[in-house]
């Protein structure tokens, strides 16, 4: 049975993100998130979702902040897309970042 969410839509603001290419050809995800939340929030996970330049989902990365994030903690990340396929690298356009709290 899969974990359930105890995130509320406006628990986490995201700012500050932007797509960079590694040296390796691969693709990571940089950004700034705020608990925003009334209380810690434990094994926070942020999500980038991908996007071809039609708008069609192509893959999805993540990274888990496994001791939490405070209320009011800001916190930067970094999203590597080790995993995604390299041949798919060229066709990302666009990305959308969400979190959640288990």
């Amino acid at each position: 049975m899969p974990a359930e969410s105890r995130t509320r839509p406006d628990q986490f603001a995201i700012s500050g993100t932007s797509a960079v290419k590694n040296s390796w050809g691969g693709l990571n995800i940089l950004g700034t998130i705020h608990n925003a939340g009334a209380d810690t929030a434990r094994y926070v996970n942020v999500y980038a979702d991908l996007f071809d330049k039609n708008g069609k989902f192509i893959f999805q990365c993540m990274y888990q902040f496994n001791d939490g994030l405070r209320k009011d903690q800001e916190a930067n990340f970094m999203i590597e897309c080790n995993s995604m396929p390299k041949d798919l690298v060229p066709s990302f356009a666009s990305f959308k970042i969400h979190a959640q709290a288990f």
